[in-house]
């Protein structure tokens, strides 16, 4: 289980350079996408020596961007649902409650935890309460739990 929180811990420090990452890939998949290498491969490649096929190696570098893509993706989404679940103003569940703002400011902004109980109005015992409800909830939404 401590395997999994860590996981989950990584990708919310991560999910902010994941989104951008995840945006340049996607540009550089495009890229590849509409990149042609018909007509210049050499005579040597066509028939068996020489160079590599350009063609077979364009098509080794989209499936393996297509699957870096997918792994962000499911990690990103996944995170950002959640955020935009916690952010909805008709939360009902009141045990929810500051774990959009703890996730902002214990993962993404790196704040230290101090600042955070100040921030929050909790004591620090509670925001390590909130930080493990919110990991777990990470998991759950990014179908570890």
């Amino acid at each position: 289980m401590a395997a999994t929180f860590k996981f989950a811990e990584k990708c919310l420090y991560d999910y902010p350079e994941n989104c951008l990452r995840l945006a340049r890939l996607r540009e550089k998949l495009a890229g590849l996408y509409a990149s042609t290498t018909a007509g210049t491969q050499g005579w040597e490649a066509a028939h068996g020596g020489g160079f590599a096929d350009p063609v077979a190696v364009r098509e080794l570098k989209i499936l393996s961007l297509e699957d870096e893509i997918k792994l962000l993706t499911k990690r990103v989404e996944s995170i950002a649902r959640l955020l935009h679940i916690l952010d909805a103003p008709a939360l009902e569940d009141s045990s929810l409650d500051g774990l959009a703002k703890l996730i902002r400011l214990w993962y993404f902004a790196r704040t230290r935890r101090e600042k955070i109980a100040e921030a929050m109005g909790v004591s620090e015992r509670a925001v390590y309460r909130l930080r493990k409800k919110a990991v777990d909830l990470t998991l759950k939404y990014m179908g570890y739990a």
